[in-house]
């Protein structure tokens, strides 16, 4: 993960502060703990994107859950190398399935 997002810290750290050229395996560390604790709680589904060889291209998620409204937040960010090769609509994809089939 740390270094798709290093090689991505000019496209994605745009709009995502955390993407930095000096991201380590110690913040990607972090993250996955933090994932972990979502994921345990119900406040986020966080997941990694790979390729079917197991090449990491990004993430995406689903987040800030409103009961009330029926509707969260869907991200996602796909390495700078990946981009524009359809991972994202794949990823759109799959998280509408995750969130309308089985989160309701």
């Amino acid at each position: 993960m740390s270094t798709g997002v290093r090689e991505s810290a000019a496209t994605v750290g745009r709009w995502m502060g955390w993407a930095k050229p000096d991201f380590s395996e110690y913040d990607a560390a972090c993250w996955f703990a933090q994932c972990d604790q979502a994921r345990a709680s119900g406040t986020a589904h966080e997941f990694g994107i790979f390729d079917h060889d197991g090449q990491f291209l990004g993430g995406c998620g689903l987040n800030q859950f409103s009961a009330e409204n029926r509707m969260c937040n869907l991200g996602y960010w796909v390495r700078q190398s990946r981009q524009r090769l359809g991972v994202a609509t794949a990823a759109v994809i799959a998280l509408r399935g995750l969130g309308f089939e089985r989160l309701g």
